[in-house]
């Protein structure tokens, strides 16, 4: 504690190592620093954890759309390629529907040449199987994390 003479009176100004305490020794509320550095931790946890939010659901968000584009495309080629029936083979015994494999391949081929330069997406069918009245067609599209998959097949029918 020191004095000061201001214009005749005596003015106490008291210094207190502990921030907080007023000149008569009680503890003063909202003075000092204390408390401090917890809102300040508390304010960043709070905002990492919002920025962390914030990116994992953009990206979670571009992974499942890539996704359902891949599926989409693959299962409209699969449909492209089992439309490819067997005339022949329907023609001789109309209960039983077959995909001509060569023609659904190249079918295949063809409508995901087309889907991808009209969507603007790279990627290419890994393989096309024809199982009797069943075409399963795989692909890959380069996504924004890299490479997704998808494997559909579609079912031709009669009538």
């Amino acid at each position: 504690m020191f004095s000061l003479r201001f214009l005749g009176g005596d003015v106490m100004v008291v210094r207190s190592l502990r921030a907080g305490i007023g000149p008569d020794g009680a503890r003063r509320r909202g003075r000092g620093d204390r408390g401090a550095g917890l809102v300040a931790g508390l304010v960043l946890i709070v905002a990492m954890t919002t920025g962390a939010l914030l990116w994992l659901t953009i990206n979670v968000d571009t992974d499942l759309v890539a996704m359902a584009t891949a599926d989409d495309l693959a299962f409209q080629i699969a449909r492209a390629a089992a439309s490819e029936i067997d005339i022949a083979g329907l023609r001789a015994d109309p209960r039983v529907v077959r995909i001509d494999p060569v023609a659904a391949t190249a079918r295949a081929e063809a409508t995901a040449s087309r889907l991808f330069s009209t969507l603007g997406v790279n990627g290419e069918v890994i393989a096309v199987v024809v199982d009797g009245d069943r075409a399963t067609v795989q692909l890959h599209l380069d996504g924004v994390d890299g490479v997704i998959e998808s494997g559909v097949s579609a079912r031709a029918v009669s009538g």
